[in-house]
């Protein structure tokens, strides 16, 4: 393992939580006297992750190095750039501007890492504004990220078209116009969206709020866990959430949008009351013309990408099949 693996393996037990950013200085000032002990063995034995964590940490670095085209040097640019503890940012740029200040695994470690190319504020501008700090979820066409906004120094939800769509036009189309119809429904049951823009091979993506709290299927399964009966404060701390789901989709249908996948895993319930509807890559624009369709008279969404999009065929089942209406 050379030393960026290993820096990079120790960022990533951070970021999941397994160990905090003081653990990792100290294998790392541990390692110095150490120099044939690897970081991932270190932190084993020191009792600081497990053997589970250890191989859930080498997966999820192995997934995303493929995802960076295995360019492990620019990966670890990137990473440093976005962390947000300065003494661990500190400690890590140490160990790869100054040559064999510690071993951090075998003694091959590769010395080139510490050469001047390994330009810090080069990577830092190839990132632009968003800089992708650990995996949090996925869905049928994009995955979602928790990214570092550089300009107002805030987490941020960062969703991008999977590579397996990345070439059908179709599927670019349906990704571009789920980020416009959330953006473009401003209310406070709804995700805000924060910008909309594309990679340099023109891959899409978008940012958005990172709601730091659960979903509504996990909060009613915590709710009726173990056959307990729940109190009343708690049911009516329930409707009250789904009251709020109401509105939401209520201001959606006025201003001409469909949901078409509304499930307890599409809302979130933050930490401090929110609740929000999420997902909205199966929305429905509805034409004028079939204004009856939904209640309310709100103004309607206009989409800049919409006449590009291709509508759903008639009698195309869409949306997850115990959550679909009736007339699906």
């Amino acid at each position: 393992m050379s030393l960026e693996h290993c820096l990079l393996f120790g960022i990533q037990a951070v970021e999941l939580e397994f160990i905090n950013a003081r653990d990792l200085i100290s294998a790392l000032d541990a390692l110095e006297s150490r120099p044939n002990q690897r970081l991932d063995q270190y932190l084993v034995e020191a009792g600081l992750l497990s053997g589970q964590q250890l191989n859930l940490i080498e997966d999820r670095l192995t997934e995303l190095m493929r995802q960076h085209g295995n360019d492990v040097r620019q990966y670890l640019a990137n990473r440093m750039n976005s962390l947000m503890d300065r003494e661990l940012r500190d400690r890590l740029e140490s160990l790869v501007r100054i040559p064999n200040t510690v071993a951090v695994g075998p003694s091959q470690v590769a010395s080139s890492i510490s050469s001047p190319e390994f330009d810090w504020s080069v990577s830092e501008a190839k990132t632009g504004r968003y800089s992708v700090l650990r995996h949090y979820a996925e869905g049928g066409l994009g995955t979602v990220s928790v990214a570092l906004d550089r300009e107002l120094n805030r987490e941020v939800a960062f969703k991008e078209i999977k590579s397996d769509w990345a070439d059908d036009r179709e599927s670019r189309s349906r990704f571009v116009l789920e980020a416009e119809i959330t953006g473009g429904l401003e209310h406070p049951g709804i995700v805000p969206v924060y910008g909309l823009g594309a990679h340099p091979d023109g891959r899409p993506y978008y940012a958005m709020r990172f709601i730091r709290g659960e979903n509504l299927r996990d909060a009613i399964r915590r709710l009726h866990e173990a056959n307990r009966i729940p109190s009343t404060l708690e049911l009516r701390k329930m409707l009250d959430r789904f009251l709020d789901i109401c509105r939401a989709i209520h201001y959606a249908h006025s201003r001409g949008v469909l949901h078409r996948d509304i499930k307890p895993a599409n809302v979130m319930l933050g930490d401090y009351g929110e609740t929000l509807v999420v997902d909205w890559g199966l929305g429905k624009f509805v034409d004028s013309a079939n204004a009856s369709e939904i209640p309310g008279n709100g103004q309607q969404l206009r989409l800049a990408s919409r006449n590009g999009s291709t509508p759903t065929m008639h009698g195309t089942a869409i949306g997850s099949p115990p959550y679909m209406s009736p007339e699906q």
